[in-house]
C-alpha cells in the first residue's frame, strides 16, 4: 500500500481555456495596434495642420507689425482716404521682401480696401481709383469680419489640388491696431506647401518611433500577459493543492479525505468494491510537544507522515484530520486480514524511535479501523467507528491496532449519558454533598 498524497482534485473540476484566451488577447492586441496607428495618423494630421496654422499667424503677424511700422499715411488709408504712392511703394517691397504672395486689406467692417493685385497697376491709387475700385469689387469678407468683431487672429488652411501635385495654402487674418484702436484687418496669404512637406516629414518620423514604441511595447505587453498568466496557472495550482492537502505534512486534509470517502462509498455501491477506514493517533503526543516545543512537535508530525507514505501499496490515501490524528482509506479491501496486516505495519512503523533537534524520542502510535459492508455503509458511520476503534486501542494499553466492536457503542453511549446528565444535574443544582463517619 502506498500512502500518498494526490496531487489532483478528486472532483471534475473546470480549466480555463488560456489557448482561447491567449488567441483571443492575440486578436485584441492586432486590432489595437492597426486602432492606435489609424488614431496616430489622425493625430499626425491634426498636429500638422495645427503647426501649419500656428507658423502662419505667426507670419502674419510680424508682417502685419512691419507694415504698420513702415507705410506711410497708413491709418489715413484704412479711414479710406486713399493709399499715396509712397504707400504703395512700400506695400510692393513689402510683398517683394517675404514669403506672401498676396494681402488683402479691410476696413474695420471688413469691407476690402486693397488687394496686393492692385499695386500692379502703374496708375497710382489715390481717393477716387480707390472708391471706383470699391465700387466695382466691394464686399465683405467673412473671416475679416470675424477678425474684426472678436479681434483675435483667424487662420484658414486651404488646399488646391493640381495634376501634379497638392497645394496647401494658409489665410491669416490679423486684426491691425493703433494702441488700442482697432483700423483694419490684414489678409496675408502665403504657400504652405513646402512647409507642410517638411512638418509632416518630422512628424512622420516621430509617428514611425511611436510605432515603433508601440509594438515594442505591445510585444512587452504580450509576454508579460503570457508570464502573468503562467504565474496565476501556478498560483491557482498551488492555491487548489493548498485547499486539499495539509499544509504542515503534505497529505490530504480533513474536506479532501471526506471527499475520497464519498467517492470510495459510490465505487462500493456500483461496483462492490470494499474499502476500509483507519485512523491513527500518536500516543502522548502532549507529552512530546511539551518536551520539545510546537516546532518540535511538528516536526514530529512531519516524520509520522513521511513513514505512512513511505508503507508500500496502491490507490491507498493518507489524510491528516487534526492535531496528531491520521486517517487512511484503505482501498480493495479482500478481507479483514488486509486490514489488520495495514494496521501492525504501521504500529511498527510508528514505534520506531524519532530523531529530533538531537534528542531521541520514542512516541508510538494506535490505530483503530472500520470496514465497509462489515462495520457500516455510510462513510460519515465508518469514519466514526473507526475512530471508536482508536479509542479502544488506546484504553487497552496504546501501541495497539484494534477493529471496531459494537460494545463500544454502547459504552461510549452510557458514557455521553451520564456526562449529560451530570450537566444537567449541575446546571439545575441537583447535587448535594453528603457526609458518612468513619468508625473504628
Amino acid at each position: 500500500m502506498k500512502l500518498a498524497p494526490s496531487s489532483k482534485p478528486h472532483g471534475p473540476m473546470m480549466r480555463p481555456n488560456s489557448s482561447g484566451k491567449s488567441l483571443g488577447f492575440v486578436a485584441m492586441l492586432i486590432v489595437g495596434s492597426v486602432l492606435t496607428l489609424l488614431a496616430i495618423g489622425q493625430v499626425m494630421q491634426r498636429a500638422v495642420q495645427t503647426q501649419l496654422e500656428s507658423e502662419a499667424e505667426y507670419a502674419a503677424m510680424h508682417w502685419a507689425s512691419f507694415m504698420r511700422d513702415t507705410v506711410p499715411d497708413l491709418e489715413a488709408a484704412f479711414a479710406g482716404e486713399g493709399f499715396t504712392p509712397d504707400a504703395q511703394r512700400q506695400l510692393q517691397q513689402l510683398r517683394r521682401a517675404t514669403e506672401v504672395f498676396r494681402f488683402r486689406l479691410f476696413d474695420v467692417g471688413g469691407a476690402q480696401l486693397l488687394a496686393s493685385d492692385d499695386l500692379e497697376h502703374e496708375a497710382p491709387l489715390g481717393r477716387m481709383s480707390l472708391e471706383e475700385a470699391a465700387l466695382a469689387g466691394l464686399h465683405h469678407d467673412p473671416a475679416a469680419v470675424r477678425a474684426a468683431e472678436s479681434r483675435r487672429h483667424v487662420v484658414e488652411l486651404r488646399r488646391l489640388d493640381d495634376d501634379d501635385e497638392s497645394k496647401v495654402y494658409s489665410n491669416a487674418y490679423v486684426p491691425l491696431l493703433q494702441g488700442q484702436r482697432l483700423i483694419g484687418v490684414v489678409q496675408f496669404s502665403a504657400d504652405q506647401t513646402a512647409r507642410e512637406h517638411r512638418i509632416a516629414e518630422a512628424f512622420r518620423g516621430v509617428a514611425l518611433t511611436v510605432a515603433a514604441l508601440l509594438l515594442a511595447l505591445a510585444g512587452v505587453g504580450m509576454w508579460h500577459r503570457v508570464q502573468r498568466a503562467r504565474l496565476q496557472h501556478l498560483a491557482d495550482e498551488r492555491m487548489r493543492y493548498l485547499a486539499q492537502h495539509d499544509a504542515l505534512t503534505g497529505v490530504l486534509n480533513r474536506t479532501s479525505f471526506h471527499e475520497a470517502l464519498h467517492q470510495a462509498q459510490a465505487r462500493a455501491e456500483d461496483a462492490g468494491r470494499p474499502f476500509a477506514v483507519l485512523c491513527i493517533d500518536l500516543d502522548r503526543f502532549k507529552d512530546v510537544n511539551e518536551l520539545l516545543g510546537p516546532a518540535g512537535g511538528d516536526e514530529i508530525l512531519r516524520a509520522m507522515a513521511r513513514r505512512l507514505q513511505q508503507l508500500q501499496g496502491g490507490g491507498d490515501l493518507l489524510a491528516r484530520l487534526e492535531g496528531d490524528r491520521f486517517a487512511v482509506l484503505q482501498t480493495a479491501v479482500r478481507g479483514a486480514d488486509d486490514v489488520a496486516s495495514l494496521g501492525q505495519r504501521i504500529i511498527q512503523a510508528l514505534a520506531q524511535p524519532y530523531e529530533v533537534a538531537g534528542q531521541v524520542i520514542v512516541a508510538g502510535a494506535s490505530a483503530g479501523a472500520a470496514v465497509y459492508g462489515t462495520d457500516g455503509r455510510d462513510r460519515n458511520e465508518l469514519l466514526h467507528k473507526a475512530d471508536l476503534a482508536l479509542y479502544r486501542a488506546k484504553s487497552g494499553g496504546r501501541g495497539v491496532f484494534s477493529f471496531y466492536d459494537a460494545s463500544l457503542d454502547e459504552k461510549v453511549q452510557a458514557r455521553r449519558i451520564i456526562a449529560r446528565e451530570l450537566r444537567q444535574a449541575m446546571h439545575a443544582d441537583q447535587l448535594s454533598l453528603h457526609y458518612q463517619p468513619l468508625y473504628e
